[in-house]
């Protein structure tokens, strides 16, 4: 039997009641009720205290049932991560990675295909938003409202398509380009990444030397410092040996590392202007740190809401080159 796993914080306030918020804290593919759990307060303290805030997991994901599946077990998941450091892979490491990456696609692709159990067809964000008009309506309430971040936002924009007489109130936080993601051209949620690092550039700047660890003069500096870790990682990767933590920063590690930083400026700069003065300095622990410990979402429910809804992708590796390529 199908169920979706669902977590609510009550509102604190009988007498201002303003019903129920549902969020969704984006993925495709991430748990709503390990994001509320995780960050309640928070919650409450942009929502207020007016509101039940409720969240939950879609379909396929995290506690939610049946779930979707690719791997047998959590060892032979892991033994996939390993045999491929598909979690921190940069394309333009190597000629041949592109490729790799695509193969490595096909592989999962075909895990997809075999171990299905029925259920994928029904994975999907359309679906998704069904889901959240039952769950409006077992509220009590009449009309949706919504806070989405990410691909939270597809998800909210979906709805309103679907139910355009069912949204009351909606916010729409880190919006995705909605035609761009269902017709499969995702890469717009990469174009303002150059103005997002020369943000970190400039911040350093502002910030001085005593709050800053990678400071330098001038924005140019500080860039060009960071190119010259890239350069000198490519010839000298640094061992990290630092409990519970053993790997290696090589460029790749580093390149992930400043990315995840992109993705979450506000919580990650400081720690990441640490980390790179540190791997100036020989010490690589705090920039490994960060790749381990950034949230990362299930390699076997991560891809599964979208597959159904991206156009078809070429086959051939020298197909993705030119598509990567335009």
């Amino acid at each position: 039997m199908a169920a979706l796993a669902v977590i609510k914080f009550p509102a604190q306030s009988e007498t201002e009641y303003k019903g129920t918020i549902l969020i969704n804290p984006g993925g495709p593919g991430g748990s709503g009720v390990s994001a509320l759990t995780s960050a309640t307060p928070l919650a409450v303290s942009v929502f207020g205290n007016q509101y039940d805030i409720v969240s939950f997991d879609p379909r396929g994901v995290a506690n939610s049932t049946p779930q979707a599946q690719f791997f047998a077990s959590k060892e032979e998941q892991y033994q996939w991560r390993a045999s491929t450091n598909n979690w921190a892979t940069v394309v333009n490491t190597t000629s041949d990675q592109i490729p790799h990456l695509w193969a490595s696609a096909q592989v999962l692709a075909e895990l997809a295909l075999e171990r299905d159990n029925g259920i994928l067809n029904y994975i999907t964000t359309d679906n998704v938003a069904r889901d959240m008009l039952r769950i409006t309506e077992a509220a009590g309430q009449e009309k949706l409202q919504y806070y989405g971040d990410s691909y939270g936002t597809v998800l909210g924009s979906t709805f309103a398509a679907m139910f355009p007489d069912k949204v009351e109130r909606m916010v729409l936080d880190g919006v995705v380009d909605v035609n761009a993601y269902y017709s499969g051209a995702l890469r717009n949620g990469i174009v303002d990444a150059d103005k997002v690092m020369q943000s970190f550039f400039d911040g350093c700047v502002a910030a001085g030397p005593d709050a800053c660890a990678f400071y330098a003069s001038t924005a140019e500096q500080i860039s060009n410092n960071l190119d010259s870790l890239y350069d000198c990682l490519l010839t000298q990767p640094v061992p990290v040996v630092s409990p519970p933590f053993y790997g290696v920063v090589d460029y790749t590690v580093l390149r992930t590392a400043v990315s995840y930083a992109l993705y979450s400026p506000y919580e990650l700069f400081s720690i990441l202007a640490e980390g790179l003065a540190s791997l100036a300095a020989g010490n690589g622990t705090i920039i490994y740190e960060i790749l381990v410990l950034c949230p990362r979402m299930e390699l076997s429910v991560k891809l599964n809401p979208r597959c159904s809804q991206l156009r078809q992708m070429p086959l051939a590796a020298s197909d993705v080159l030119s598509w990567v390529g335009n």
